[in-house]
Protein backbone atom coordinates (compact mmCIF):
# COMPACT_ATOMS: atom_id res chain seq x y z
CA UNK A 1 0.00 0.00 0.00
CA UNK A 2 3.05 2.45 0.48
CA UNK A 3 4.35 1.90 -2.93
CA UNK A 4 0.82 2.59 -4.12
CA UNK A 5 0.62 6.13 -1.84
CA UNK A 6 4.29 7.55 -3.16
CA UNK A 7 3.16 6.44 -6.62
CA UNK A 8 0.07 8.36 -6.36
CA UNK A 9 1.89 11.55 -4.73
CA UNK A 10 4.31 11.56 -7.57
CA UNK A 11 1.50 11.13 -9.86
CA UNK A 12 0.28 14.35 -8.22
CA UNK A 13 3.36 16.40 -8.12
CA UNK A 14 4.41 15.50 -11.94
CA UNK A 15 0.86 17.17 -12.80
CA UNK A 16 1.39 20.03 -10.64
CA UNK A 17 4.70 20.48 -11.87
CA UNK A 18 3.56 20.39 -15.32
CA UNK A 19 0.23 21.78 -14.82
CA UNK A 20 2.93 24.51 -13.52
CA UNK A 21 4.98 24.68 -16.49
CA UNK A 22 2.18 24.89 -18.96
CA UNK A 23 0.40 27.73 -17.03
CA UNK A 24 3.42 30.22 -15.41
CA UNK A 25 6.25 29.53 -18.24
CA UNK A 26 5.15 27.84 -22.27
CA UNK A 27 1.91 29.05 -22.71
CA UNK A 28 2.78 33.22 -21.80
CA UNK A 29 5.99 32.83 -23.62
CA UNK A 30 4.13 31.28 -26.22
CA UNK A 31 1.71 34.52 -26.10
CA UNK A 32 4.96 36.35 -26.33
CA UNK A 33 6.40 34.84 -29.50
CA UNK A 34 2.98 34.97 -31.10
CA UNK A 35 2.73 38.99 -30.33
CA UNK A 36 6.34 40.10 -31.71
CA UNK A 37 6.13 37.91 -35.17
CA UNK A 38 2.71 40.18 -35.27
CA UNK A 39 5.23 42.86 -34.54
CA UNK A 40 8.04 41.89 -36.54
CA UNK A 41 5.45 41.54 -39.86
CA UNK A 42 3.51 44.56 -39.35
CA UNK A 43 7.38 46.42 -38.96
CA UNK A 44 8.38 44.78 -42.13
CA UNK A 45 5.00 45.87 -43.78
CA UNK A 46 6.22 49.54 -42.67
CA UNK A 47 9.38 48.86 -43.64
CA UNK A 48 8.00 48.32 -47.36
CA UNK A 49 5.84 50.87 -47.49
CA UNK A 50 8.80 53.46 -47.03
CA UNK A 51 10.85 52.43 -49.32
CA UNK A 52 8.75 54.42 -52.06
CA UNK A 53 9.14 57.52 -49.33
CA UNK A 54 12.44 57.19 -49.25
CA UNK A 55 13.08 57.35 -52.78
CA UNK A 56 11.27 60.33 -52.75
CA UNK A 57 13.32 62.19 -49.96
CA UNK A 58 15.90 61.64 -51.89
CA UNK A 59 14.75 63.24 -55.00
CA UNK A 60 13.77 65.94 -52.91
CA UNK A 61 17.21 66.27 -51.77
CA UNK A 62 18.63 66.31 -55.15
CA UNK A 63 16.04 68.83 -56.49
CA UNK A 64 16.88 70.77 -53.15
CA UNK A 65 20.76 71.08 -53.78
CA UNK A 66 20.53 72.00 -57.31
CA UNK A 67 18.06 74.68 -56.76
CA UNK A 68 20.72 75.85 -53.84
CA UNK A 69 23.28 75.75 -56.71
CA UNK A 70 21.34 77.72 -58.89
CA UNK A 71 20.40 80.27 -56.13
CA UNK A 72 24.47 80.69 -55.69
CA UNK A 73 25.11 80.66 -59.11
CA UNK A 74 22.70 83.61 -60.31
CA UNK A 75 23.82 87.21 -60.85
CA UNK A 76 20.43 88.41 -59.41
CA UNK A 77 19.61 89.32 -55.80
CA UNK A 78 16.62 89.82 -53.70
CA UNK A 79 17.56 93.07 -51.24
CA UNK A 80 15.67 94.45 -48.42
CA UNK A 81 13.45 96.56 -48.46
CA UNK A 82 15.50 99.59 -47.77
CA UNK A 83 17.23 99.05 -51.09
CA UNK A 84 13.87 99.88 -52.83
CA UNK A 85 15.00 103.39 -53.57
CA UNK A 86 17.84 102.19 -55.16
CA UNK A 87 16.19 100.67 -57.56
CA UNK A 88 13.75 103.48 -58.25
CA UNK A 89 17.07 106.01 -59.06
CA UNK A 90 18.68 102.79 -60.74
CA UNK A 91 15.34 102.73 -63.63
CA UNK A 92 15.18 106.87 -63.78
CA UNK A 93 18.92 106.49 -64.80
CA UNK A 94 18.29 103.36 -66.82
CA UNK A 95 15.68 105.58 -68.93
CA UNK A 96 18.02 108.16 -69.21
CA UNK A 97 20.66 106.28 -70.66
CA UNK A 98 18.58 104.70 -72.94
CA UNK A 99 17.53 108.13 -74.59
CA UNK A 100 13.67 107.61 -73.25
CA UNK A 101 11.73 111.01 -72.55
CA UNK A 102 8.37 111.60 -70.30
CA UNK A 103 9.40 108.93 -67.66
CA UNK A 104 7.24 108.26 -65.29
CA UNK A 105 7.70 105.10 -62.62
CA UNK A 106 5.37 104.66 -59.50
CA UNK A 107 4.74 102.17 -57.12
CA UNK A 108 1.61 99.81 -56.70
CA UNK A 109 0.64 98.37 -53.12
CA UNK A 110 3.09 95.79 -51.30
CA UNK A 111 2.20 92.11 -51.65
CA UNK A 112 3.35 90.50 -48.94
CA UNK A 113 4.80 86.89 -48.85
CA UNK A 114 5.55 84.09 -45.88
CA UNK A 115 9.30 85.61 -46.20
CA UNK A 116 9.12 88.09 -49.27
CA UNK A 117 6.99 90.86 -50.54
CA UNK A 118 6.35 91.55 -54.28
CA UNK A 119 6.62 95.35 -55.00
CA UNK A 120 4.71 95.82 -58.35
CA UNK A 121 6.31 99.37 -60.45
CA UNK A 122 4.22 101.44 -63.13
CA UNK A 123 6.67 102.23 -65.70
CA UNK A 124 5.69 104.82 -68.53
CA UNK A 125 8.27 106.33 -70.79
CA UNK A 126 8.04 107.97 -74.45
CA UNK A 127 10.89 107.18 -77.05
CA UNK A 128 12.45 105.40 -80.34
CA UNK A 129 11.58 101.97 -80.22
CA UNK A 130 14.76 100.85 -80.83
CA UNK A 131 15.95 102.83 -77.02
CA UNK A 132 12.51 101.11 -75.83
CA UNK A 133 14.25 97.56 -76.49
CA UNK A 134 17.73 99.08 -75.19
CA UNK A 135 15.46 99.99 -71.49
CA UNK A 136 14.07 96.40 -71.27
CA UNK A 137 17.50 94.57 -72.46
CA UNK A 138 19.30 97.10 -69.48
CA UNK A 139 16.21 96.18 -67.02
CA UNK A 140 16.88 91.94 -67.62
CA UNK A 141 20.68 93.02 -66.55
CA UNK A 142 20.00 94.19 -63.55
CA UNK A 143 21.62 92.70 -60.89
CA UNK A 144 18.26 92.51 -58.43
CA UNK A 145 15.58 90.06 -59.59
CA UNK A 146 13.02 92.79 -61.70
CA UNK A 147 9.77 90.87 -63.77
CA UNK A 148 8.45 92.37 -66.86
CA UNK A 149 4.59 91.22 -66.41
CA UNK A 150 3.17 93.35 -68.92
CA UNK A 151 4.43 95.97 -71.53
CA UNK A 152 2.13 97.38 -73.91
CA UNK A 153 3.51 99.78 -76.93
CA UNK A 154 1.80 102.08 -79.28
CA UNK A 155 3.03 103.87 -82.08
CA UNK A 156 2.73 107.86 -82.41
CA UNK A 157 1.50 108.84 -85.65
CA UNK A 158 4.15 110.13 -87.95
CA UNK A 159 6.55 111.32 -85.20
CA UNK A 160 8.24 107.69 -84.86
CA UNK A 161 8.02 107.18 -81.23
CA UNK A 162 6.05 105.15 -79.50
CA UNK A 163 4.35 105.05 -75.85
CA UNK A 164 5.00 102.40 -73.42
CA UNK A 165 3.76 101.37 -70.48
CA UNK A 166 5.23 98.47 -68.35
CA UNK A 167 4.27 97.01 -65.50
CA UNK A 168 7.52 95.38 -63.35
CA UNK A 169 7.25 92.89 -60.78
CA UNK A 170 10.44 93.37 -58.02
CA UNK A 171 10.55 91.41 -54.92
CA UNK A 172 12.28 92.01 -51.46
CA UNK A 173 12.89 90.12 -48.26
CA UNK A 174 10.83 90.62 -45.00
CA UNK A 175 12.94 88.75 -42.96
CA UNK A 176 16.82 89.05 -41.89
CA UNK A 177 17.01 85.00 -42.69
CA UNK A 178 16.58 85.06 -46.72
CA UNK A 179 19.32 88.25 -47.61
CA UNK A 180 21.87 87.97 -49.37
Amino acid sequence: MRANFKGKWLTIGMVTLIAAFVGLGWYPLRRDIQRLRAQIAQTQQSILGAEGKADDLTELDRTVKQIRQEIASTSKVIPEQGELANLIRELSTTMEASHLTDPSIATDATVLGANYATMPIRVSFKGKSADAFDFIRKIDHMSRLVQVTNLDFHGQNGEGLINAEMKLNTYFYTTQEGSR
